[in-house]
């Protein structure tokens, strides 16, 4: 008796060795200081909007990277800078 696949129940595809990103466990960034840190965070159900959070070092207050930027904008970002 086994999972999709063949793969035991609960094993998840690709053999996903510790730290590795599934359905349902994620790394996120924290802030401290100027530098962001990683943990890793269980998941639970999602809208696309809200996260439910399961597991995880994440403690009220926390500031929580949600976007990157790293050099000058290029593509759509660029063209509308420029005016186009």
């Amino acid at each position: 008796a086994g999972g999709a696949g063949g793969r035991p129940q609960g094993a998840a595809a690709g053999g996903a060795a510790r730290g590795a990103e599934t359905r349902d466990r994620r790394t996120i960034y924290l802030l401290t200081g100027t530098k962001p840190t990683p943990i890793r965070v269980r998941i639970g159900i999602s809208d696309g909007t809200y996260t439910e959070l399961v597991e995880g070092d994440l403690q009220p207050g926390a500031e929580v990277v949600t976007d990157a930027s790293g050099g000058p904008p290029t593509g759509m970002a660029a063209a509308m800078r420029r005016g186009l």
